[in-house]
């Protein structure tokens, strides 16, 4: 796990963002994507394992997610 990494999710958005703090700040480096959409307006919370391989991550109707953090989707 890079401590240079930052993740972030936004209410009513349908992914979690990282951004590299030792570079470019403006854009995110990657996005790691929920396929359902929030339809609330309640927070997403998410947890990195200690090893920073898996994003772990749930929604409103009880289904856990994890996300290989290593696979990133980059924005164009």
């Amino acid at each position: 796990m890079s401590p240079y990494v930052l993740y972030a999710a936004y209410r009513r958005r349908e992914a979690i963002l990282a951004w590299d703090l030792r570079s470019d700040v403006h854009i995110p480096f990657a996005r790691y994507v929920i396929p359902n959409k929030a339809v609330t307006n309640q927070k997403m919370f998410f947890d990195v394992d200690l090893a920073g391989v898996r994003l772990a991550t749930g929604d409103q109707v009880r289904v856990s997610l994890y996300l290989d953090a290593d696979v990133q989707v980059l924005l164009v």
